[in-house]
């Protein structure tokens, strides 16, 4: 009977399994893993995520989550697999950088002054008081968008955006009437801006789920939407 006694693999075989097995005289040793891999994940919302993992020890991988999250999540364990198993746990940490991009938008949201390079003479005119900027600042909210693409509030305030997006799936604002280009949308408040804007990530619910909703057309004898 007759067996195999050595099988070669591609350095991209070698790098999926984890580097295989080096002989070295009578010694034989797993390859390291790759000191660093770059790859795409999909995130919550349904966008891609370019991620680069750094290894630095066995017990040590940075996972960079780029744009639109722009985060980064230690990982302080054993990974293997290869780059196999780096891309699972890129995706199973996916969810992670993005609640803290989304934590890190609200923080955005509760200054009190601008962020570096932003003007508040760019942001329009207030629509909020002080106090009520101060005390709804980073909630979010179902509102209702205008066609210059004003946010005025309609729903609850919730700190969490998964309920603020079960509300508005939830049909509630459903008997509201819009006209022309007027949605129902989820807004977040921005304390210096004194206004709703729409936040950059959410997970909306799937529209093909919700039922078509009728838009009347601006009349003479209906006020004209803002």
């Amino acid at each position: 009977m007759k067996f195999v006694k050595w099988v070669t693999l591609t350095s991209a075989e070698r790098d999926a399994v984890g580097g295989g097995v080096r002989q070295n005289a009578s010694r034989v040793a797993s390859f390291p893993a790759p000191r660093e891999h770059m790859f795409s994940v999909r995130l919550p919302n349904g966008a891609d995520c370019n991620v680069t993992c750094t290894r630095y020890g066995t017990k040590a991988h940075r996972f960079q989550f780029g744009a639109p999250v722009c985060q980064r999540v230690l990982h302080s364990d054993t990974l293997s697999g290869g780059v196999n198993g780096i891309e699972e746990k890129g995706r199973e940490l996916a969810t992670q950088a993005f609640r803290i991009a989304q934590l890190a938008e609200q923080k955005e949201m509760r200054r009190k002054t601008p962020p570096p390079g932003a003007s508040l003479k760019m942001m329009g005119v207030p629509l909020l008081s002080p106090k009520s900027a101060d005390s709804q600042a980073g909630f979010y909210s179902v509102c209702l968008r205008h066609a210059s693409g004003t946010l005025v509030q309609l729903g609850t305030l919730y700190e969490e955006p998964d309920k603020a997006c079960g509300d508005l799936q939830s049909g509630t604002h459903r008997p509201v009437t819009l006209y022309g280009e007027q949605q129902i949308v989820i807004g977040i408040c921005c304390r210096y801006a004194r206004s709703w804007k729409e936040p950059s990530l959410l997970v909306l619910p799937d529209k093909r789920t919700e039922p078509e909703r009728q838009v009347k057309k601006p009349t003479r004898r209906t006020r004209k939407p803002q």
